[in-house]
């Protein structure tokens, strides 16, 4: 697969599907949609910077998903009112829990290996290219 910002853009939307899905479909652990938002954040930061280093956008993308979890704990009336509209709840979250905060790792690390291998398959692993 190219590393572009179309490349970026589909796996962007496709997590997002996949997270939206899995929060209506009742035998889908609500962990696996607190991951794919840690990963939505990755493939949002890819897009916006493609030729950034793999790590250090993993990285970053799991610092703002802690910040984002770690922002549950503070609940300003103005910030609890904005989490109950559903771009709030869906981006900000509504409460604390340690657990997502393992399940971001989990998600992050999970796409970074999806990611080189997706992206080294395409640009010839046997040469020994990665995108890290």
């Amino acid at each position: 697969m190219k590393s572009s910002r179309a490349a970026y853009l589909v796996l962007l939307l496709i997590t997002i599907t996949l997270g939206l899905i899995g929060r209506r479909l009742s035998f889908v652990p609500l962990a696996t949609g607190d991951a794919l938002w840690a990963v939505a954040v990755f493939w949002g930061l890819h897009l916006l910077t493609p030729k950034a280093r793999t790590f250090r956008l993993a990285l970053v993308a799991l610092l703002i998903s802690y910040a984002v979890e770690f922002s549950q704990l503070w609940q300003a009336s103005w910030l609890v009112q904005l989490r109950s509209t559903l771009p709030g709840k869906l981006l900000l979250g509504q409460g604390f829990l340690y657990t997502d905060l393992i399940a971001y790792t989990l998600g992050i690390t999970g796409v970074v290996f999806v990611k080189q291998y997706l992206f080294t398959r395409s640009k010839g692993s046997s040469t020994g290219q990665t995108v890290c």
